[in-house]
């Protein structure tokens, strides 16, 4: 096999194929969710994806050497599977954010960093889900 930068075209396709998957976590897709949101308009969905960024961002501040699309990721799966509420789009997302946590794994992030990445994404989307209904029962 023709040899791409020390790598074989097969071991390229892969790696190209583990960022394709990781950048689903990535700012620009997490950006382009709220925007459908609001477009549509989904208010609720765009005010949890908006809350728990902000919540995630804050914890990337103080807990440093986190991997960030695993984080962002699960917030867009986790509210992005209770705005559909349908089975089959659960079990889709949920083997999708597997394949982006392989990934991770794949392109060498440490389990240290996929670890923090998980559990403030988890810590993320749980405030925002508990926060965001009294927010827009005041609001």
């Amino acid at each position: 096999m023709k040899k791409e930068e020390g790598k074989t075209k097969k071991e390229s396709w892969k790696y190209e194929l583990a960022r394709d998957t990781l950048a689903i976590g990535g700012l620009v897709f997490y950006l382009m969710f709220i925007a459908r949101a609001i477009i549509a308009p989904y208010y609720d969905y765009a005010l949890q994806l908006i809350t728990a960024l902000i919540i995630f961002q804050i914890l990337i501040l103080i807990i440093k050497d986190t991997e960030n699309h695993i984080g962002r990721g699960f917030i867009a799966a986790f509210f992005t599977i209770i705005f559909y509420n349908v089975q089959s789009f659960t079990i889709f997302a949920f083997i999708v954010y597997i394949f982006v946590i392989i990934s991770a794994i794949y392109l060498q992030k440490t389990k240290a960093q996929i670890t923090k990445g998980l559990i403030l994404g988890i810590v993320s989307t749980a405030l925002a889900y508990y926060l965001v209904p009294y927010l827009t029962s005041v609001l």
